[in-house]
């Protein structure tokens, strides 16, 4: 029957591609064979424990890659979630994904599925992103190609999700229902068409939902990145519910197919959009089809590798604007696919002006969060729309916000580039303001897993616009490699639990030798001391007058030394952390080292 349904199929297929002949089928698994195709698919084990118990839904089943919970049997993949009383667990099922071996940016991804019934049961077929560029989900999206809830045999639905950090993650779709019958009666077809800017759902052929860049608002659109597959059964959950006595076991979910078509036409280049100015080695790259040829042009850039093939890298020059393009040849089809690259000003890049500039977005805070009209405008800071955050009172906080752009943060930290904000606050003169840049898919808010580095700076004013230059403090993290940030945090060290307000603007990347020599050097002022480790020991370079204390991780108090501004000295400690704490007449500062 399976054979008689795909050759109906491409009967449908072929007229489809008569519309447009550069369609190809890039990629497939029809399930003919006698095996899963582990080339093709992983499988997820456990409940999610211990960090996402439940996986995030309060759902009951325990994944397993055993051939009782996913099977090949007549041509479909058989995935069945089981029941039983008294075991441990007592729900398994099977959830199966393509990442890191297959995952696509662009084309029509769809699968001929025949679902399974009851309630507290919840099928999907849906993608996740492969290498989470802007953070952990939901900040990098995630697409529902199909979801049905038991309750509901007759619907599915078609949904996006992404946002901030939950709770404040933010998600849209919409449904569509199968006439006079239910989901499981027969084999249907899901799909979604994908494109740059917009992603469009259909059920059987009939589209049903689209959504674009636009319906996002505020939000920036993250679908433009490669995604991988992923098929499953959940057991219970918030939104299905949970089985009751109605609900009998085992489900399946019978899969004939999965396809993935692409054309040059639909398809876009990924790679950043917004790059620091100056950046290094930027790579981007377009799909593989099917015996094509790739030339690749960069408008005020040198491509340094990769010319001829689906992927390069870019150097990117002085120039007002920097284009990214490609000419897909392949049979009697040519396409070009464009992209324009935002680098910023000779001297400045804008990451965020929480206006039209949104390469930087909130994803999280601890306090009070929104958007409004620039209060008490004036030459520093004229712009129509800033950020007001509020202070949280209790424990560390700050705002965290995505960070696209950067490419290496060794810039950052050799000095050759700085980073500044424009800042109007009711917080004391002198309050020190500490910016985090991180890797999100390693920490979670407020941890410092996953800092990489931090930077400071000093106001010098209150309730008034400045700009505040921030300088290079330390390393914190060094498993976080230099050419993986994608956030930030900024945050106030006040000590009193107050509600501060802070409003921002125009968060920034600098070349340190453009900023304004009055400022450059009221900069080397502002941190009281350098500690430089050595094997066997650190120095520390007084720049102020006061005390340095050294502790181990214990707690445990080792040496202590008042030291005038100026003043140079060695400490011999054996190899490990250790914490530097500066009590000065102007300052307390902190600083974590890590002796060879």
């Amino acid at each position: 029957m399976k054979y008689a349904l795909i050759s109906m199929f491409f009967i449908g297929s072929m007229s489809l591609q008569a519309q447009n002949t550069c369609e190809q089928l890039v990629w497939s698994d029809e399930f003919d064979g006698a095996e899963i195709d582990m080339n093709n698919w992983s499988f997820e084990i456990g409940d999610g424990c211990p960090n996402l118990c439940g996986w995030g839904n309060g759902e009951l089943q325990h994944y397993t890659d055993s051939p009782q919970n996913a099977y090949l049997e007549n041509g479909n993949l058989v995935i069945s979630a089981n029941f039983q009383q008294g075991g441990n667990p007592e729900y398994t099922s099977a959830r199966m994904l393509t990442r890191g071996k297959k995952a696509f940016a662009s084309g029509r991804i769809e699968s001929r599925i025949r679902m399974p019934q009851g309630q507290g049961i919840w099928p999907a077929f849906w993608m996740l992103a492969e290498d989470n560029t802007y953070g952990n989900w939901p900040l990098s999206g995630e697409i529902d190609i199909m979801e049905m809830v038991g309750f509901d045999p007759s619907t599915t639905h078609g949904t996006i999700h992404y946002g901030g950090m939950w709770p404040l993650n933010q998600y849209q779709g919409n449904s569509t229902q199968v006439n006079g019958a239910i989901l499981a009666d027969n084999f249907h077809t899901y799909a979604i068409e994908w494109g740059e800017e917009e992603i469009r759902w259909y059920f059987d052929g009939a589209l049903f939902s689209v959504k674009t860049a636009t319906n996002l608002g505020a939000f920036p659109w993250r679908f433009d990145d490669e995604f991988f597959i992923i098929l499953n059964i959940a057991v219970g959950g918030f939104w299905p519910g949970y089985p009751d006595g109605s609900t009998s076991f085992p489900q399946t979910m019978e899969v004939d197919y999965v396809r993935v078509y692409q054309t040059a036409e639909d398809t876009f280049i990924v790679g950043p959009e917004f790059v620091v100015a100056t950046e290094q080695s930027v790579k981007y790259n377009v799909p593989l089809f099917e015996g094509a040829s790739y030339t690749w042009n960069a408008l005020n850039g040198e491509i340094i590798s990769g010319q001829e093939t689906t992927e390069i890298e870019v150097v990117w020059g002085a120039g007002d604007l920097h284009t990214v393009d490609v000419d897909i040849a392949y049979g009697n089809c040519l396409e070009n696919v464009s992209m324009v690259v935002e680098t910023g000003e000779e001297c400045q890049t804008i990451f965020t002006d929480f206006e039209e500039i949104r390469e930087a977005h909130w994803t999280a805070f601890n306090g009070e969060y929104n958007e409004l009209i620039v209060p008490f405008p004036d030459d520093v800071n004229s712009s129509f729309v800033c950020a007001k955050y509020t202070r949280g009172t209790e424990g560390a906080t700050g705002l965290r916000l995505t960070l696209d752009g950067i490419a290496n943060v060794l810039d950052f930290e050799t000095g050759q580039k700085s980073m500044s904000v424009k800042l109007l606050c009711n917080a004391p003169i002198g309050t020190e303001f500490k910016i985090y840049l991180e890797n999100q898919n390693m920490t979670n808010f407020p941890g410092v897993n996953g800092r990489r580095s931090s930077y400071s700076a000093v106001t010098t004013t209150q309730y008034e616009w400045e700009t505040l230059y921030f300088t290079f403090d330390l390393v914190i993290d060094t498993e976080v490699s230099e050419l993986e940030i994608n956030h930030m945090t900024i945050q106030s060290t006040v000590s009193e639990n107050l509600p501060y307000v802070f409003y921002y603007d125009d968060l920034s990347s600098y070349i340190t030798n453009c900023i304004p020599l009055n400022i450059e050097d009221n900069l080397a002022i502002k941190k009281a001391f350098n500690a430089l480790p050595f094997a066997g020991g650190v120095e520390i370079q007084a720049l102020l007058n006061g005390e340095a204390s050294i502790y181990d991780l214990n707690g445990k108090l080792l040496s202590t030394l008042f030291f005038n501004q100026g003043q140079t000295e060695q400490f011999m400690l054996s190899a490990g952390v250790y914490i530097i704490n500066w009590n000065g007449d102007t300052r307390i500062e902190n600083q974590k080292i890590s002796v060879p």
